[in-house]
């Protein structure tokens, strides 16, 4: 059962759905030509059915040519019943009668009307004057073809072979002449064998033909569809130096070539964004030196010069002012301290995610006197640009809480299973995140880097409620085979 899913499942691709799209179609266009070629026919040969029944009289002219003078009327009466459309042999049908006329143009037998009087009174003077003709010797065409209005008449002598003296003349007044129905239902199973036949051969044919261009025209379209989702998959993975090669003028190389220009605008304008969240840290960083260690060491020059203003006249308050400036400097080095790690996070390369962010929770519990409780599940290995992502997530929201929550205290929960998921949660005063605060640099910083990285980062807060920030990528496997890892 595996063995026919998997040979079926060939069909579901592609090129073998152009290639069969291609059979069927060249095997229908075939068909109906096929078809139009046999009402073609059919329609010929309609048109043709005087010239065919001229045949039929020339024939039976010379069948009596050899016998005409020894039969009377009776037999010459049923030798001619050949020839009216309500015969079984006759493939032809009309309305009208068959005359036999002697060499003296007089009418001999008739059959399909009664028989009259006279050939004047029933023939234009146009085809009196061939009939003439005819049994004169005169050379005319065998089954001559006179069309008169509604009328038909049609000539033919009666003599057993060309050259021998005619005896007489056939003649039919035909109306409405045309091949019958019946004639087709009698040749029905020679028709559907035929038609059998020739589907079977045609079966095969469009098959091969069909097949053979459709498999190498459709194979031209899948490479060309493979080279596009070799690029599109690279962007994907963030990779925009990749370009489709399609230089035809059709529509697929006309969507390569726009697919390209995207390619190009997305990668100037990841490039721009890199440079401007490079510009956003600096000027942060700068914020930072200018909020902390700029007021720590201009606060550090003030305790220092009342120091010496002090000292002549007072070592004891000289000393004490010493002391302030000496915990300012331990203040301005952890400052610093901080801002280095958060350059250069070495907690990472050397102890992992997990214990990084139990450390770094507990310096910054430390240095701001707010409670943290980290929790760790699971032990996937986590990729780097994963935990260096969520380390520095952690960093800024550790940051923002000190600014601005007022929290007592902030959970901290690490989720390391086929997805990694990181909770950081306060019991703070929260914020408004329809306001303009509420989308500050930080908050859009944390969610540029997880998209960057395919995964999405969900913010909550209100107003006296605190806020909590979840952070999850996608399935670890499909993390690693972003990265090439």
């Amino acid at each position: 059962m595996h063995h026919w899913f998997h040979f079926f499942n060939h069909f579901r691709r592609l090129q073998w759905k152009l290639t069969l799209s291609y059979t069927f179609i060249t095997l229908l266009a075939l068909l109906f030509v096929e078809g139009g070629l046999g009402i073609s026919t059919f329609a010929t040969a309609n048109a043709n059915a005087p010239q065919s029944l001229a045949y039929l009289l020339a024939q039976k002219g010379r069948t009596l040519g050899s016998s005409f003078e020894t039969l009377d009327q009776h037999q010459l009466t049923q030798s001619l019943t050949d020839l009216q459309p309500t015969s079984h042999n006759m493939p032809i049908s009309y309305e009208g009668y068959v005359l036999a006329v002697n060499a003296q143009a007089q009418i001999v037998a008739s059959v399909g009307a009664q028989k009259p009087d006279s050939l004047e009174a029933i023939l234009p003077s146009a085809t009196q004057q061939k009939l003439r003709s005819l049994l004169a010797g005169r050379v005319i065409p065998s089954g001559e073809v006179d069309p008169a209005g509604e009328h038909t008449y049609i000539l033919a002598a009666i003599q057993s072979d060309a050259g021998q003296p005619v005896k007489g003349a056939l003649l039919i007044d035909a109306r409405h002449i045309q091949l019958p129905v019946s004639f087709l239902f009698d040749r029905f199973p020679l028709v559907v064998y035929a038609v059998l036949i020739s589907f079977i051969f045609l079966l095969f044919a469009t098959g091969v033909i069909g097949t053979v261009f459709g498999f190498f025209t459709a194979r031209g379209f899948v490479r060309r569809f493979k080279r596009l989702f070799v690029a599109v998959d690279k962007w994907s993975q963030g990779d925009f130096s990749v370009f489709v090669q399609d230089v035809s003028g059709d529509e697929l190389g006309q969507l390569a070539r726009q697919l390209n220009l995207m390619a190009g605008q997305l990668q100037n304008l990841l490039q721009a964004r890199q440079e401007i969240a490079m510009l956003e840290e600096r000027n942060r960083l700068a914020r930072d030196l200018h909020d902390s260690v700029k007021q720590q060491v201009f606060a550090i020059s003030m305790q220092v010069s009342t120091a010496r203003a002090l000292l002549p006249h007072s070592s004891k308050s000289a000393e004490q002012h010493l002391d302030e400036a000496e915990t300012l400097v331990r203040q301005a080095q952890q400052e610093l301290s901080t801002l280095i790690r958060e350059l250069r996070p070495v907690a990472l390369e050397e102890k992992g995610l997990p214990r990084a962010l139990q450390d770094l929770a507990s310096a910054w519990s430390s240095q701001n006197g707010i409670g943290v409780e980290v929790t760790v599940e699971g032990r996937q290995v986590i990729p780097q640009p994963l935990e260096e992502a969520y380390f520095r997530i952690t960093q800024e929201a550790l940051s923002n809480i000190a600014r601005h929550s007022q929290a007592s205290l902030v959970q901290i929960r690490l989720l390391c299973e086929e997805q990694i998921e990181l909770f950081i949660c306060d019991n703070g005063r929260g914020f408004d995140l329809t306001s303009h605060h509420g989308r500050g640099v930080g908050l859009l910083s944390m969610q540029e880097r997880m998209h960057s990285l395919g995964g999405e980062i969900v913010i909550e807060s209100a107003i006296g409620k605190g806020t909590s920030i979840h952070i999850q990528n996608q399935p670890i496997k499909d993390t690693i085979h972003v990265y090439g890892k």
